[in-house]
């Protein structure tokens, strides 16, 4: 069955379109179909987007160590800056004094106090004898002396309990002293009981114990004596003051 006719769009000849070309010029009835537009392009691939992150990494990491040197070779240059100069040595070395051993200076100064202690009771001593001897004020030199003996016997206790191993010649220091407190408190007591016959009205009595008394002191001092000739040198070496028989 032939449909209707058509122009040909080139030569005008009307023509079958069922032919699809024109039989006079053979030209294309029907306008060819245009070519599929091309897909657009596609994305970046993942490969080229995971060199790129890389790349940033790898530059982020180079920037940290360049940091990192910096900072490590200025810190290092301003520690050799303040590092402080060696004090240069000497090759002889200047003599060292040795000081005396620990606890030394301590038990110095506790016999030094044990030994003003018995200065002053020996002046205390002086003053009731004069007394005595006069025959004055008997009571009160009695208490006194009573008091001196006291104190005497006190003093020999407080030497048992101080310590002098730490001092040069510490047994001497130690045994010397103690003769001569020993000695001093033998004479406080005879004197005492001579105050107290004075005392009780009979002063022309009691020269046995006047003597007892004169004689334990004799002893007494020379024990001070020695003292003194091994307790000096201590006091020297520890700033302390040197004694007498007087001043023990």
């Amino acid at each position: 069955m032939r449909g209707t006719p058509a122009e040909c769009p080139r030569c005008a000849a009307l023509v079958d379109p069922a032919a699809g070309r024109c039989v006079q010029c053979g030209s294309a009835l029907a306008p060819e179909p245009e070519p599929a537009a091309a897909p657009p392009a596609s994305a970046p691939a993942p490969a080229a987007a995971r060199g790129e992150y890389r790349w940033l990494v790898g530059a982020l990491l180079a920037t940290v160590v360049l940091i990192v040197l910096v900072v490590r070779l200025t810190g290092g240059a301003a520690d050799a800056e303040f590092q402080p100069a060696p004090v240069p040595t000497s090759d002889a070395a200047a003599p060292v004094t040795p000081s005396p051993p620990a606890g030394a200076a301590e038990q110095a100064a506790a016999v030094d106090a044990l030994l003003d202690s018995s200065t002053a009771s020996r002046t205390r001593l002086a003053t009731a004898l004069a007394d005595v001897g006069a025959c004055r004020r008997l009571p009160a030199a009695a208490a006194a002396l009573r008091d001196v003996t006291a104190q005497r016997d006190r003093q020999v206790r407080e030497l048992a309990g101080t310590a002098t191993d730490r001092l040069p010649d510490g047994t001497a220091v130690r045994t010397t002293l103690a003769a001569a407190l020993r000695e001093s408190a033998a004479a406080d007591r005879a004197f005492t009981r001579w105050a107290e016959r004075a005392a009780a009205g009979r002063c022309a009595d009691g020269d046995a114990d006047r003597r007892d008394g004169m004689a334990a002191s004799a002893r007494a001092r020379s024990a001070k004596l020695a003292f003194c000739a091994v307790w000096n040198r201590v006091a020297a070496e520890h700033g302390l003051a040197e004694r007498d028989p007087d001043r023990v």
